[in-house]
């Protein structure tokens, strides 16, 4: 793990580099040291690919299509305990407790008061496989229910609306930029990250550990140049969220009224392990320590 701040000998020339992001703003550290040059600050010359998800990332980083790219933490977990050589090389997006940007909602009319209730439920996500279900689940399973009978359905945000007020599903966990909408048409019924962890890192960068080894250089000067971008954005919510309403095509004034993702300044084992351990619960495989994924320079 590379020092917070440190930054290696620039080379004279700039280092080119490929990475894939999702249009959002939990990859958007991307777009922010493009813009803000921190990549020509750390000698880089980056190609920037825009997915549709973070699986279509990670088969195009396995695929050396893309050198490094930006998943939601469960996917590297999940590929980890697959013996698929992911290593996170740098931080992204986290959740915090006290800035909530996703919570379960139900119809306005719901019957729904509490997990027992969602026994035997359907539930909206918008992936499967994801935190968005594994932290409901651990919700309802804290709370009094049983996650065990629920059936999880992955929907657009779109489709979760239409099918919370048609009764096709009982419960839908919606996040920005669609957490204001729900507040507005639904009711709130809770959220359920904070049944197992307060603050945990959401997102990461991560290359092939190959890769990684092969281009120790660059993964120095990557890291630096992500992190100097989110503690830049994190500090200039006004500007950052110009370019994020550019790049990601949302209305401005939803970006404005959006409950806002803060960057973490660098990859601490304390804010993944929370998350590995329910992945490992709710996908049954063995738990292991997060410095396993951590990529450790030779």
């Amino acid at each position: 793990m590379f020092a917070a701040g440190t930054l290696p000998a620039r080379a004279k020339t700039r280092a080119r580099i490929r990475i894939g992001v999702v249009p959002a703003e939990t990859s958007a550290q991307a777009f922010y040291a493009k813009e803000m040059g921190f990549f020509t600050k750390a000698g880089l010359d980056v190609d920037i690919h825009a997915f549709s998800s973070p699986s279509l990332i990670t088969a195009a980083v396995g695929s050396n299509s893309v050198d490094v790219g930006w998943s939601s933490l469960v996917k590297i977990i999940t590929a980890h305990a697959m013996q698929i050589p992911f290593v996170a090389i740098a931080p992204a997006s986290l959740y915090l407790s006290a800035a909530p940007n996703g919570a379960i909602f139900v119809a306005a009319n719901s019957p729904v008061r509490s997990a027992e209730d969602l026994n035997d439920a359907v539930f909206a996500v918008t992936e499967l496989g994801t935190i968005s279900e594994y932290g409901s689940r651990a919700w309802i399973d804290r709370n009094g229910g049983s996650s065990g009978g629920v059936i999880f359905a992955q929907l657009e945000d779109a489709a979760m609306f239409d099918a919370l007020d048609h009764g096709l599903v009982d419960a839908a966990y919606f996040t920005e930029p669609s957490l204001g909408t729900a507040k507005k048409r639904d009711r709130f019924l809770a959220y359920p990250f904070d049944s197992f962890a307060k603050d945990f890192l959401f997102g990461t960068w991560f290359a092939m550990s190959q890769w990684a080894n092969d281009h120790p250089d660059l993964v120095a000067r990557f890291s630096t140049a992500i992190r100097e971008a989110g503690l830049w954005a994190n500090a200039n919510r006004s500007k950052s969220g110009r370019i994020l309403a550019r790049v990601t095509k949302i209305d401005p004034a939803i970006v404005e009224s959006m409950v806002r993702v803060r960057y973490a300044d660098r990859m601490t084992p304390a804010l993944m392990q929370p998350e590995i351990d329910v992945t490992s619960k709710y996908n049954d495989f063995p738990q292991f320590a997060a410095q396993d994924m951590i990529y450790q320079p030779a």
